[in-house]
């Protein structure tokens, strides 16, 4: 598992690229938050579109960031699910959790509103 950082205004952005599972160290996903968060940011887009797959220790660390920013009076939105995760979020009905948008502009500019 690859994070990558980018920042669009006061946006955020992590990329997730790779396996993220168990043997991927999913905690620094958490970890990179929780730093940011510490840093005075609040709103955060987790980008999946390179994430090839994600088993539940991974989706464990998505809520678990999830929670984190949301008692911190921020937000947390993901873009460009593949289909295997987005199977998972279904599955586990976090899609009424998740805000999940298709279009990385769309899910920064839905920040603003």
């Amino acid at each position: 598992m690859e994070i990558g950082e980018d920042k669009v205004g006061q946006v955020t952005v992590i990329e997730i690229k790779g396996w993220v599972n168990i043997s991927a160290h999913p905690e620094r996903l958490q970890q990179l938050v929780r730093e940011r968060l510490r840093g005075g940011e609040r709103q955060f887009l987790i980008d999946l579109a390179e994430c090839e797959w994600m088993d539940s220790t991974g989706l464990g660390e998505l809520i678990t960031s999830f929670v984190t920013v949301t008692r911190q009076e921020g937000q947390l939105k993901l873009v460009n699910v593949p289909r295997p995760v987005h199977g998972l979020l279904t599955v586990s009905n976090l899609t009424q959790v998740f805000e999940v948008f298709d279009e990385k502009q769309a899910a920064i500019d839905s920040f603003a509103a």
